[in-house]
């Protein structure tokens, strides 16, 4: 049997870090957001089925609320693993940026990876 493994990795476009990192502190205290729960994304079967791998890269907006809204995809290896990473990526939630001391809706990336181990 076959163990599926989908790797999220954090990326922002304002800066670097994984989703395990702590919060990382710009000037005068304002914050990344964070993520409080990251999805996993469910392997299409089509892509399982043919023993393909791929990845995705998906970019979404952080509500000041911590959700995450206007997710679409930037690029994807197969449009499956792009439809899949979208939906994954949708279920997250995140505590917000903050700036100036008040949360704030903020623009993110985050690549999929889907391997088969």
């Amino acid at each position: 049997m076959r163990k599926l493994a989908c790797i999220l990795f954090f990326w922002s476009m304002l800066s670097f870090g994984c989703a395990s990192a702590p919060q990382s502190t710009t000037s005068a205290g304002d914050l990344q957001p964070r993520p409080v729960f990251l999805a996993k994304a469910q392997y299409p079967f089509e892509m399982m089925k043919a023993g393909a791998t791929g990845e995705a890269l998906i970019e979404f907006i952080i509500s000041p609320r911590g959700d995450v809204v206007e997710a679409h995809v930037v690029s994807a290896t197969n449009s499956l693993f792009g439809e899949a990473a979208v939906a994954a990526v949708l279920r997250c939630k995140y505590k917000p940026g903050i700036k100036n001391g008040v949360a704030i809706a903020t623009r993110m990336q985050m690549p999929l990876y889907f391997t088969l181990e």
